[in-house]
């Protein structure tokens, strides 16, 4: 089965949930996000650089145009 969560952004932080648990991670713990494109979606992984509550890969599903955005207001030196 396919766990996706929901991610939410703010300037400092990440927030994961499964919708039962939510968890808040620094843009520090963040190794990297990979965006791939689906037929119909785009799916993403965050990929924390340590094992954390929901594991080191946190799968998504990804909007283009908010990933853009995110990555446009954190700088580069918050997120690896």
């Amino acid at each position: 089965m396919f766990r996706l969560m929901r991610i939410d952004a703010t300037n400092e932080h990440v927030y994961v949930t499964n919708f039962f648990k939510n968890v808040r991670y620094k843009h520090e713990y963040i190794e990297k996000i990979e965006i791939s494109k689906g037929i119909l979606f785009h799916f993403g992984t965050l990929v924390l650089k340590e094992k954390a509550t929901f594991g080191k890969r946190i799968p998504f599903l990804a909007s283009k145009k908010r990933i853009e955005i995110f990555l446009r207001k954190t700088p580069r030196s918050n997120i690896g």
